[in-house]
């Protein structure tokens, strides 16, 4: 038994899913992950029961429309119940799958805040009349190349879970 905690508040688990040794723990906003012991053990006199302190892995948890659409759907959906495929793997898949896209989201709000200074700036500006003037922000085509990266490997990996349910 154990809680997450925060320096100012302790959070309640919504889900959990075992991962590939590792558990991960869902609250309303956050993603954790959890190693146990057995798996991170170096040495015979290490305790059996210490447990790796949780690592933070997304600000996205069950309030979250994008993990909930991607990552909690598939916990329902790849369940041995209902598929006959190699469950797994279809869920590290998945999580692939959300990790691409939180990167795409955090890329698209860098972009975001990135431009809001530049339009509010151009806006503050007095322009002669019959000039026009237009925001300019500087590395566009990193920031589209970021997301368009992101976009693409996360639909490799939805391309490996359609192979993997085609497999069997």
């Amino acid at each position: 038994m154990f809680t997450l905690k925060e320096p100012r508040r302790q959070l309640a688990i919504r889900e959990q899913v075992v991962l590939g040794g590792r558990l991960l723990s869902i609250t309303e906003k956050c993603t954790y992950a959890i190693q146990m012991a057995d798996q991170i053990r170096s040495g015979p006199n290490e305790p059996r029961f210490a447990a790796q302190l949780p690592a933070k892995l997304f600000d996205y948890g069950v309030n979250s429309e994008l993990l909930c659409r991607s990552f909690l759907h598939a916990k329902v959906m790849f369940r041995k119940e209902f598929q006959q495929i190699d469950i797994e793997r279809a869920m590290h898949l998945s999580f692939d799958v959300l990790s691409e896209l939180v990167a795409m989201d955090e890329a698209a709000e860098a972009f975001k805040a990135a431009e809001v200074p530049q339009s509010q700036r151009l806006r503050a500006s007095v322009v002669p009349m019959g000039h026009s003037a237009l925001p300019a922000l500087g590395n566009v085509r990193a920031h589209c190349k970021t997301f368009a990266q992101k976009a693409d490997h996360g639909a490799g990996a939805l391309l490996e879970i359609v192979r993997c349910s085609m497999a069997k």
